[in-house]
């Protein structure tokens, strides 16, 4: 699409990042299957990053808001924490 010339608009987590796999396995415990190599987000023209506060993250899980029910309460009980850092 790219070299076609159409933008591309994505969101990504940066726990898909393939070189932050590590990072992230430590920090939650959790690896992530699902990355994005590094050349992809190397290459974008621009990066825009966009944190949420822990508890405004957890209040949107429990809305169904970022995944629907099953799967909100899955990551909740089992991902998804706020830490005092």
């Amino acid at each position: 699409m790219l070299d076609a010339g159409i933008d591309v608009y994505t969101t990504v987590n940066v726990q898909h990042l393939e070189s932050l796999t590590d990072v992230v396995t430590q920090i939650t415990g959790a690896r992530q299957l699902e990355t994005v190599p590094d050349h992809v987000f190397d290459a974008a023209d621009e990066v825009k990053l966009v944190d949420l506060p822990p508890d405004d993250l957890l209040q949107r899980l429990r809305e169904g808001r970022v995944y629907v029910a099953d799967q909100a309460q899955m990551a909740l009980q089992n991902f998804f924490s706020a830490r005092a850092t």
